[in-house]
């Protein structure tokens, strides 16, 4: 099988091969830059649209709450009637806007277990908080300012610090998850260039082998063919080239090969029909007619016709 597979390799198979595996070796390294780099943009935007937005909702979360007992601080400070009102209708606005906020961070940003649990665990202490929070204002309308100082520094602090707590923690995880993503996209990146740094190398060392075999399979025979060649050149008829190397190189040989040989059976047949014609033998046949195709077939001629003028001379030696 291998040498039946030898006698049909040609250089224009080889050629063509190394054309496939050049081609081929060119559109996987494209499809896996291709792929990895899919990767890559989805990692950059989930960072871009969950990560980073959900470390802002909960550091905005955070800023809100603050805002939220600032508010309730100058509430508790106030003695006017008028301000206290304007205060009462922001702290409503703002009790709004973080109910709403942390109604949207569950929704977007909410989800593995423990995000989940840590999420209400935050609901819960809030809910606890805005309890205190009413008794605060409550004191504080009433005039017992402070009483609703007091209420603020106690467990309404605590929880405050408890909530202040849990907010940077989720804030803290939502960051790491960034982080974990952007190590990701340099992981795959690092991948990619491994991956293209592989094949490049795989594709080199294909190339490689097919262009030494190409060489070997040209140079190595082609040159003893020009070796032959320049020996029939130089008279040396005994030539014969061993067939090696791809089918056009053991075409060429084959064809050298034919060539001394019809040389040398020519030379030889023409010896001895001169050898044959000096003795005096002038009916010296056959020859060696195969021998003589194409242009040589005048040799042959001139043979025939020196065969004849000789005869024709004897009998007129004989007349």
């Amino acid at each position: 099988m291998g040498e039946n597979f030898k006698k049909k390799m040609t250089i224009q198979n080889r050629l063509r091969l190394i054309e496939i595996v050049s081609v081929l070796g060119m559109i996987l390294i494209a499809l896996v830059a291709i792929l990895t780099s899919n990767r890559i943009n989805q990692a950059s935007t989930v960072i871009a649209d969950y990560w980073m937005p959900a470390v802002i909702a909960a550091e905005e979360w955070k800023t809100e709450t603050s805002n939220y007992r600032i508010a309730e601080y100058n509430h508790a400070l106030s003695e006017d009637s008028e301000e206290m009102g304007r205060l009462d209708e922001e702290i409503r606005l703002q009790q709004e806007q973080l109910g709403q906020a942390m109604e949207n961070y569950g929704e977007r940003y909410v989800g593995t277990p423990a995000e989940k649990e840590l999420y209400d665990s935050v609901l819960e202490l809030w809910g606890q908080y805005l309890i205190h929070s009413e008794a605060v204002l409550e004191s504080s309308r009433e005039g017992r300012q402070q009483e609703a100082l007091e209420l603020l520094s106690g467990d309404s602090q605590k929880i405050f610090n408890e909530i202040n707590s849990s907010l940077s923690d989720m804030a803290v995880e939502k960051q790491q998850g960034a982080q974990g993503a952007s190590e990701e996209g340099n992981q795959l990146f690092r991948r990619l260039i491994e991956w293209k740094v592989i094949l490049i190398l795989a594709l080199a060392i294909a190339l490689s082998v097919l262009v030494v075999s190409l060489i070997r399979g040209i140079a190595v025979p082609l040159g003893k063919v020009v070796s032959g060649v320049q020996s029939v050149a130089a008279g040396t008829l005994s030539v014969h080239l061993e067939c090696e190397g791809d089918k056009e190189i053991q075409d060429m040989a084959s064809a050298v090969n034919g060539l001394a040989s019809s040389l040398k059976t020519m030379a030889d047949d023409e010896k001895r029909v001169l050898q044959e014609i000096r003795e005096g033998n002038l009916d010296v046949s056959p020859y060696e007619d195969s021998a003589y195709r194409g242009d040589f077939a005048a040799i042959l001629y001139e043979l025939e016709a020196l065969k004849t003028r000789l005869k024709e001379q004897e009998n007129k030696k004989e007349a």
